[in-house]
Order: C-alpha cells, then sequence, then structure tokens
C-alpha cells in the first residue's frame, strides 16, 4: 500500500497559544497608556468646549438687542457645563442667541469627562468671566473683547 503524506499547511496548537500570549503581554503593557491618551483627550475636548462656550457668550453680546437686555438685568447670570448638560440662564433672547452660536443644540453641549463642570458667569455690564475652568480651577479670567492682555481681555 501507497501511503499518502500528510499536508499539515496549519499551525499547531502550541504555536498559537504562544501567539495569543505574546499578545496579551503587548496589550497588559499598552493599557496604561492607551487609557492615558484617552484622558488626555477627554480634557483636551472638555477645553475646547468650554472656549466654544465662552466665545458663544461673547458672539452673542454683539447683538445690541441681546446687549441691552443683558443690560437691564439686576444681577449676574451663569453658563453651566458638565459631563450631562449645558444650562444657560439669563434673558431669552441671550439664551436664543448663545444657542445659536453653539450650533442650534444647547443639550448636546456636555463635557467627556465623567463629573467634569465648568462655570461661565456674565455680569450684568455685558463682562464675560470664566469662573470655573473643566478641570474645577477657579480662575475669574475676564473676557470683554478679542484683544489679550494678561487674565483681562479688553478691546478689540
Amino acid at each position: 500500500m501507497k501511503r499518502t503524506k500528510k499536508n499539515n499547511k496549519g499551525f499547531s496548537l502550541v504555536e498559537l497559544i504562544v501567539v495569543v500570549l505574546i499578545m496579551a503581554i503587548i496589550a497588559v503593557a499598552l493599557a496604561p497608556q492607551v487609557m492615558k491618551w484617552v484622558n488626555e483627550s477627554r480634557k483636551s475636548a472638555d477645553a475646547s468646549t468650554y472656549d466654544s462656550v465662552v466665545a458663544a457668550a461673547q458672539d452673542a453680546l454683539a447683538d445690541e438687542t441681546v446687549w441691552n437686555d443683558v443690560a437691564k438685568e439686576t444681577a449676574a447670570f451663569t453658563i453651566t457645563i458638565d459631563d450631562s448638560s449645558c444650562t444657560i440662564g439669563g434673558p431669552a433672547s441671550f439664551v436664543t442667541e448663545v444657542t445659536k452660536q453653539l450650533g442650534g443644540n444647547a443639550a448636546s453641549i456636555k463635557f467627556k469627562q465623567k463629573d467634569a463642570s465648568a462655570i461661565v458667569t456674565v455680569q450684568t455690564d455685558g463682562t464675560v468671566v470664566r469662573t470655573q475652568e473643566p478641570g474645577g480651577t477657579n480662575t475669574g479670567n475676564t473676557n470683554t473683547g478679542n484683544t489679550n492682555t494678561g487674565n483681562t481681555n479688553t478691546g478689540n
């Protein structure tokens, strides 16, 4: 009888187990770094969101009708952003204009980091104050225009 030669074209079980173990070791070694990158990305996205909200408030105040409505207010009001929502205070014209500046849907504005929150305060004189940054830092930086002079922006 003729013996036919087996044609083993696959991998053995031992070879497959070795490859899986090597991949597991690499994954365990890289996981902390990947999580760090993801967290840094979330922080960066939150800072960008916060800057967008501040810019939207400043742009809204450029509208004369909104400015007049804000000037009639008797107390400062806030825009609060957290990981689940964005709440815009103030007169209806201000809320409408800020919402429009933010793409028409303020409900979609929220932070990526869990438990992150920030506050922007709008004074009755139209001053936009960065009251609390997304990382929890209270800054008190004031923005009333486009030219930066230290912590206070004044002018155009």
